[in-house]
């Protein structure tokens, strides 16, 4: 009986670690450790490296092709087997004047090799192309740092999300245990006949009511939890744990400056791009001048191919070429007169840019103030309620005041306490996301 017992726990022990295996725990104990996680782990983060790389092979592409090497390399082996007849003059052939003698001329293999090298000296638009290429490269580190920003910014909003329903949770734990009291407290008086029976489903009704926002606030951690792990990439099996403190103790800043130049930064790099497309357009109407060269041997041999007793005949040239587009290519007029508006629209973009950039700093700001703002003042206000809650408590213990007083007192308390946890909330998005702004950029 131990024998099997023994033997069943033995057996038991390979899954129970496999099973802690496939249940990985992550905690965060602050935003800080979550998006240094996020910035390496996420799916966003590793197709933006590809796309960096994607950007920087374009460039060496377009580097390479400034040249536009063409060269083209031609062997042939050529058997004639039946070689053509010419009529000579067969006074040459010491024949008699005013004959012609049947002569074949050629060789019958004729093996050949011919190199044709040809390299543009000046190529504006290929140049141009680099250009562009190198714009391209910072436009797509620009937007994969947006990208970033963006993620991070709903990080945060998540993990202050998170933090700010554990703090509602525990407000509405210990206000259920206070609505607990309160129905105890008046049942005891509707026993002794102080009260009549509404007053007792008065007291009910506020602690369902605590109750149900228990519930909602318990399922609206689940769905916050859920929305993370999608942002961070986070496997179904692993378990997330997050914990903070909504009310760090620091010294609170009522002027925080927003500084971020991300939003310009882009259209400025995209003006340039719309500007420098539009030049290579112009570039491709204009002539180009190349080197060319030919380099052939041929070898011609009775006997076979590629004879070694036959001489190799070598022939060569080397000069330039100007090619000039003639006529006018209509295709490429249109991308011109095309390029031509996308470089007038890119520049409008930018100067309202500048301005749009200006004004979401600034509206960053205000809504940081207004948060600061509104934080101690609902602080304040959640004093005064608590303290008018615990007055009418023990005025209603002493039969001075009805329980429907005491009920009020007891649900703006509560509502006081819920609203200053959510401007605290406001508040400390508002300021990560001005440090995201002004730090990723």
């Amino acid at each position: 009986m131990y024998l099997k017992k023994l033997m069943a726990i033995l057996l038991a022990v390979p899954l129970l670690i496999q099973a802690q295996e496939n249940n990985t725990i992550l905690h965060f104990n602050n935003l800080d450790s979550l998006l240094h996680f996020t910035e390496k782990n996420t799916y966003t983060a590793k197709t933006s490296n590809e796309e960096t790389l994607l950007a920087k092979w374009t460039k060496i592409t377009a580097l390479a092709n400034t040249i536009n090497l063409k060269s083209n390399a031609t062997l042939s082996a050529i058997d004639n087997t039946k070689l053509s007849v010419s009529f000579l003059p067969a006074e040459i052939f010491g024949g008699p004047s005013g004959t012609f003698k049947a002569v074949s001329l050629g060789q019958q293999y004729v093996s050949s090799l011919a190199l044709n090298p040809q390299i543009d000296i000046v190529n504006l638009e290929y140049w141009g192309k680099v250009k562009s290429a190198n714009l391209n490269e910072k436009i797509t580190e620009l937007n994969n740092i947006n990208t970033k920003k963006a993620i991070f910014e709903s990080v945060a909003a998540c993990y202050i999300n998170i933090i700010s329903l554990q703090e509602q949770i525990k407000t509405i734990r210990e206000n259920l245990n206070a609505a607990d009291t309160l129905v105890f407290i008046t049942n005891r008086k509707y026993e002794q006949g102080i009260v009549k029976i509404q007053d007792v489903n008065e007291a009910r009704i506020n602690q369902i009511t605590v109750a149900d926002k228990l519930t909602q606030a318990t399922h609206n951690l689940e769905q916050q939890y859920l929305s993370l792990k999608i942002l961070c990439d986070i496997d179904t099996n692993t378990e997330l744990e997050i914990s903070g403190n909504l009310f760090p103790k620091e010294d609170f800043s009522y002027h925080l400056t927003a500084n971020s130049l991300l939003f310009y930064k882009i259209n400025e790099q995209q003006n340039s791009f719309a500007k420098t497309e539009f030049k290579n357009n112009i570039y491709a109407h204009l002539p180009v001048l190349s080197l060319v060269s030919s380099f052939s041997w041929q070898n011609n041999s009775n006997q076979h191919f590629f004879d070694e007793n036959a001489r190799w005949i070598n022939a060569n040239y080397i000069g330039l070429k100007l090619s000039v587009p003639f006529p006018i290519d209509i295709n490429k007029f249109s991308q011109t007169s095309l390029a031509r508006y996308k470089s007038k629209i890119a520049h409008i973009t930018l100067q309202h840019a500048a301005l749009q950039n200006h004004y979401n700093n600034q509206q960053l700001e205000n809504d940081y103030r207004k948060a600061f703002t509104q934080v101690n003042n609902l602080s304040q206000i959640y004093q005064l309620k608590n303290d008018n809650y615990h007055k009418n408590y023990s005025l209603y213990e002493a039969e001075i005041i009805p329980l429907d007083k005491l009920l009020t007192s007891f649900n703006d308390m509560l509502n006081a306490k819920m609203n200053y946890i959510a401007m605290q909330t406001n508040y400390l998005f508002y300021k990560h996301k001005i440090n995201i702004n002004n730090t990723i950029q």
